[in-house]
């Protein structure tokens, strides 16, 4: 006997949507929805380069405004002056004396104290490259006057000259002409101010062939 059955219920299947795919946030997203520009990271500021002189950085916000024109100025012309090749003792001199007046003005607007010894210093250094200017003229430079020369003309003075000279040959710690010439120069400076003091510049006027590695090995031997 044959059973019927009942035909089987096709239930749809409810298929639930695909997630959409996230995608990335835009700045122009961000402008759309709110209505102002996304914000960006400002680029960074770049700081003025220091000004220095005589190894003092000088503040941007130093008053006078010409005190600090004139320290920057002093800072660049020392600088050039030590790329000369040939010396200008009154020159260095000039700027010595403009360095220590600064410095005054600059230690009397700031209440630092310890700017007054560079004043001292720039004023002992104006006072040697003016000795050392009066050595190579062969004269006394006066304010009101001309260079008044001072030649080796009496008996004794020739002498002595001589006996330096000799003195010099005979006892060089190093052998060679520019080692005589460099101590020969060492010498003279010294009977002169009483101190050995010599600058750049002087051992640049020699042309010594290495002037550095010469100087060194001297004060090596004392």
């Amino acid at each position: 006997m044959a059973t019927s059955q009942e035909p089987e219920s096709h239930l749809s299947e409810h298929r639930s949507p695909a997630a959409p795919s996230a995608t990335p946030f835009s700045h122009r997203q961000a402008e759309a929805v709110t209505g102002l520009p996304a914000s960006r990271s400002a680029p960074a500021r770049r700081r003025p380069p220091q000004s220095k002189i005589a190894q003092r950085v000088i503040p941007h916000h130093l008053r006078p405004v010409a005190l600090r024109d004139e320290l920057i100025e002093l800072g660049d012309l020392f600088r050039a002056y030590q790329q000369r090749t040939e010396p200008d003792v009154a020159l260095l001199a000039n700027l010595h004396e403009r360095e220590a007046r600064a410095f005054t003005t600059w230690a009397n607007v700031s209440g630092i104290e310890s700017l007054r010894l560079e004043t001292r210093c720039a004023e002992q250094a104006a006072t040697a490259a003016r000795f050392q200017h009066q050595q190579r003229t062969g004269g006394i430079a006066d304010s009101d006057g001309p260079v008044v020369s001072r030649p080796l003309s009496g008996p004794t003075q020739g002498d002595h000259a001589r006996a330096v000279l000799a003195h010099v040959a005979d006892h060089t710690p190093l052998p060679g002409p520019e080692a005589r010439l460099l101590v020969l120069m060492l010498t003279l400076r010294t009977a002169n101010i009483g101190t050995g003091n010599l600058v750049g510049q002087d051992l640049t006027a020699l042309g010594l062939t290495d002037p550095e590695d010469l100087l060194e090995k001297l004060t090596g031997r004392g």
